[in-house]
């Protein structure tokens, strides 16, 4: 979601808000999107980003040593995690991961 779009949809709601008035204080409506990078928290954002890259970094390395992931996103099941990588498919425990995140800014600093 760029600028752009945070803005058009600012603008259709504000005024919604301002005739509905169900804050009673004054208030300033914000909208944005979750950024470059977003973390991974719920099911649903593993569903949603299936087919696409993202990276985990791991609590304390795997059984191949590694501590930092990073694959298409094949499928959660459950609270496993299986990427396609180029070194072929590799699963996780999410409560093995200290994070997981969306890997969309790669190419912004090629």
């Amino acid at each position: 979601m760029d600028t752009d779009t945070c803005a058009d949809v600012s603008h259709a709601i504000d005024p919604i808000l301002d005739e509905a008035d169900p804050i009673e204080q004054s208030y300033y409506l914000e909208v944005g999107s979750p950024g470059l990078g977003r973390r991974l928290t719920r099911p649903e954002h593993y569903e949603a980003l299936r087919g696409q890259k993202i990276a985990a970094r791991l609590i304390r390395p795997d059984a191949a040593g590694r501590r930092e992931l990073a694959g298409i996103l094949q499928q959660r099941q459950g609270s496993t995690v299986t990427l396609d990588t180029p070194e072929g498919p590799v699963s996780f425990e999410l409560s093995a991961a200290a994070s997981v995140r969306l890997c969309d800014d790669e190419d912004l600093f090629d």
